[in-house]
């Protein structure tokens, strides 16, 4: 029987109480800066294709509404506009009072999302942290072993002095380090992480390179 590879890198890292609410929070801080990094980058996509702001284009706006109202008040004087059961002219009028209204809100609505996006973001990179940390929350406290193969890692979570091999899997995607961990994605543009390597060696970058896993470019 042959004998089992050996790992071209082992690690372990000891995780306690304490050094689980610190990546927590790290975890949590840096996928809310991703959040926000790719809500801006939405916005600015967005924003491209929309005209671009002027000064009196409120004025404006407010002009061309008045005149739409007036003409859909003189369209009513003179009988309207009936089509099939509708008032085609009061029609008018509502679009254009609505146009006025959301011109109006609109500076004040833009203001308000730019001082919730930051709280908001916080609470959704909350339950990204949650989720990924879930696991090793449950198993508090233990040690986290990761040996590199050829073309796998296997991780293995030992508490009480007990070894549990967790999973033994070829690695894809994108990696993000951060201090003590490594987030796994899917993708460049993929918001949730699909795992977490719980560890401080600097070496696991290089083994994520040799079994093609690029660290991820903001």
């Amino acid at each position: 029987m042959d004998k089992p590879a050996d790992p071209l890198l082992r690690v372990c890292a000891p995780i306690d109480a304490a050094e689980w609410e610190r990546m927590h929070a790290e975890v949590r801080a840096i996928s809310a800066a991703r959040l926000a990094m790719m809500n801006a980058r939405f916005v600015s996509r967005v924003m491209r294709y929309m005209p671009k702001r002027r000064p009196n284009s409120q004025k404006i706006v407010y002009a061309l509404g008045t005149f739409g109202l007036i003409v859909s008040l003189l369209m009513t004087l003179i009988g309207g506009i009936p089509y099939k059961g509708y008032r085609l002219e009061l029609l008018f009028a509502a679009f254009f009072v609505a146009i006025m209204v959301v011109t109006y809100f609109v500076p004040a609505i833009e203001a308000l999302q730019k001082r919730r996006q930051p709280a908001f973001n916080f609470r959704l990179a909350g339950f990204t942290a949650n989720r990924v940390l879930k696991s090793a929350k449950k198993s508090l406290p233990f040690d986290a072993e990761y040996q590199f193969f050829d073309d796998k890692v296997a991780y293995t979570r030992i508490a009480n002095d007990k070894p549990e091999l967790r999973w033994k899997r070829a690695l894809k995607g994108v990696y993000l380090p951060g201090d003590g961990f490594t987030l796994l994605y899917k993708k460049q543009t993929s918001q949730e992480p699909y795992g977490i390597l719980l560890h401080t060696s600097p070496e696991v970058s290089e083994q994520l390179e040799r079994l093609g896993v690029k660290r991820m470019v903001d």
